[in-house]
C-alpha cells in the first residue's frame, strides 16, 4: 500500500502497524515523535495503530548533541 512519510511516497506492507513501520526503518520508538494524518500518536499506541492506504505520517527523530 502507498503512504506518505515526511512528504515522500512510500510503499509498505498492508496490515502494518506503526511499531512495525518503525522497526522496518530501524527507529527506536522512545526517540521518535509520530504524527499520523495531523494527529500526534502516543508511544503507548504504536502497536495498536494500523496504517491505512493514503495515510500521511511525519516522523521526527530526537538526537542528543551539542
Amino acid at each position: 500500500m502507498q503512504i506518505k512519510i515526511n512528504g515522500k511516497e512510500k510503499s509498505v506492507d498492508s496490515e502494518i502497524s506503526l511499531s512495525g513501520l518503525l522497526d522496518k526503518y530501524n527507529l527506536e520508538s522512545a526517540s521518535v515523535m509520530v504524527e499520523v494524518n495531523e494527529c500526534v500518536i502516543p508511544e503507548t499506541a504504536y502497536c495498536q495503530t494500523k496504517l491505512q492506504p493514503g495515510d500521511c505520517l511525519e516522523l521526527v527523530e530526537f538526537v542528543a548533541g551539542g
